[in-house]
């Protein structure tokens, strides 16, 4: 298991990086199991209306959004998101890899075509942690 502790002097409240995941199907479950068994506290909402109602609640140091291919207005959506928040790392998830570039270009940290890449995503969560632990 990779325990995700962050510094002494990191930006994440008890040393832990808090994630929350907005995604509407069952592997949102999975997802937040696999990163709380990997040291990470884990929010969840089902979608990203829900998810900036939470963030003013728990604080989140990444949000994992899923962009819905049913939605024709999903980068539209995720600008919307993005403006509502801190400016923290959003990871966008979506089956439909032709989304990366404008998701990026809205805001985007990382992109992530689904089925996700599990030790790709730890990779960047803990890149995230040691970023906000430098100086």
């Amino acid at each position: 298991m990779w325990a995700l502790q962050a510094g002494a002097d990191s930006a994440f409240a008890g040393g832990v990086m808090h994630v929350l995941i907005a995604q509407n199907d069952s592997a949102r479950e999975v997802l937040a199991e696999l990163l709380r068994d990997d040291g990470f506290e884990v929010s969840t909402a089902c979608d990203e209306h829900q998810a900036v109602n939470r963030m003013g609640i728990c604080e989140p140091d990444a949000v994992i959004l899923e962009l819905q291919p049913s939605n024709l207005d999903s980068i539209r959506r995720f600008r919307e998101f993005r403006s509502s928040g801190a400016e923290i790392p959003v990871v966008v998830v979506s089956s439909l890899s032709h989304y990366a570039a404008d998701a990026i270009r809205a805001g985007a940290a990382e992109f992530f075509s689904k089925p996700i890449d599990y030790g790709r995503l730890l990779g960047f969560l803990r890149s995230v942690v040691h970023d906000a632990a430098l100086p």
